[in-house]
């Protein structure tokens, strides 16, 4: 019979190696496993670290194992690597490229899209220019072949009516008014449809002229169309009516200088012709100013002063001496001019 009171059962004694927990406080199955493990490993000896109170989870770092938190000596991200720099368009001399390195960013993406975007439309416009000639040029030169063979025509049909018409012009009307009536009404008639036919093929070939003057006129000025986008699309400053006039005045003054004609220069609208122009005047413009500038560079030779009593032959032999010297030394233009310049004095 139990001692204890309402029937309760004796609690268990308690073990004599373990200290009993205090009052209110609990474990979890997992630690009291892990003391006893301690207390048969002989690792509780003497550990007075107390246990973490009920219900209180073990206290975890966001850090990772491995991993340590980000200091502020360590970048977020790497450095972004410097942009291209943005290159000039296409023909454009040095001074224009010296600008261009001064306009910032924006405005240098702004100048290559639009000079892009011409670009595109000059290549548009000369495909599209080279469709219309595939399509269009033959059956335009198949209708100018037409009207001239049919203004050949007319002006054949036209010769064959004047003998009969110039001799009927030479008929005497009175008489063959008087003498035969009826054959004067006839030869009248005859002599007045000559007239009529030879006016209407007249009229017709003033036709035919004036379309084919007229259809050689616009292929003129689609050439002059096309040779001007042509010659935009290899020299830019082309597009800019104010350098073209500048451009056009001296291309002119050049060309006269070689006997052509006004009308003759206006007249040139191949693109070929005008490149071909552009580089011999080009050419003779660096070569005029390369000779300037040596003349600049050049000091104007030293009046020669006669010593007294010294013949003028000695003299000019001494000066050929010296300039020989010279010119063995720097063998230039200038020096061997200086040469014959003393040797005709």
């Amino acid at each position: 019979m139990s001692d204890m009171p309402n029937g309760a059962a004796a609690p268990a004694a308690p073990d004599s190696g373990a200290a009993p927990a205090p009052e209110g406080v609990t474990h979890t199955e997992h630690e009291v496993a892990g003391a006893l493990a301690r207390m048969l490993d002989g690792e509780d000896d003497g550990d007075t670290t107390e246990s973490p109170e009920a219900g209180a989870e073990p206290a975890s770092d966001d850090v990772g194992a491995d991993e340590s938190p980000p200091t502020d000596d360590e970048p977020d991200s790497e450095p972004e690597a410097p942009a291209a720099p943005i290159e000039p368009p296409a023909g454009w001399n040095g001074t224009d490229r010296e600008t261009w390195q001064t306009l910032p960013p924006a405005a240098q993406e702004i100048i290559r899209r639009r000079d892009s975007e011409m670009a595109a439309a000059v290549t548009r416009a000369t495909q599209e220019r080279a469709e219309y000639e595939r399509i269009v040029t033959p059956r335009l030169e198949q209708a100018a072949n037409d009207r001239v063979q049919y203004q050949q025509t007319l002006e054949v049909l036209g010769q064959s009516l004047l003998p009969r018409a110039r001799e009927l012009a030479s008929t005497n009307w009175t008489q063959i008014a008087a003498e035969n009536p009826a054959e004067y009404v006839r030869l009248s008639a005859e002599y007045n449809s000559l007239q009529q036919q030879h006016q209407q093929i007249q009229g017709e070939v003033q036709r035919i002229q004036y379309i084919s003057a007229q259809q050689a006129a616009e292929n003129r000025e689609q050439q002059k169309r096309f040779s001007h986008q042509q010659l935009v699309a290899e020299r830019p400053e082309f597009a800019d009516p104010r350098q073209a006039q500048e451009i056009g005045g001296r291309l002119g003054q050049f060309l006269r200088g070689f006997g052509f004609g006004d009308q003759e220069i206006v007249e040139c609208i191949d693109h070929r012709a005008i490149k071909l122009a552009l580089a011999a005047m080009e050419a003779s413009e660096r070569q005029s100013a390369v000779a300037s500038a040596n003349a600049k560079r050049t000091p104007a030779p030293a009046p020669q002063v006669q010593r007294p009593g010294s013949s003028r032959t000695a003299t000019n032999g001494s000066r050929m001496t010296q300039l020989a010297d010279r010119f063995d030394k720097a063998p230039t233009v200038e020096n061997a001019a200086r040469i014959v310049a003393q040797w005709l004095q």
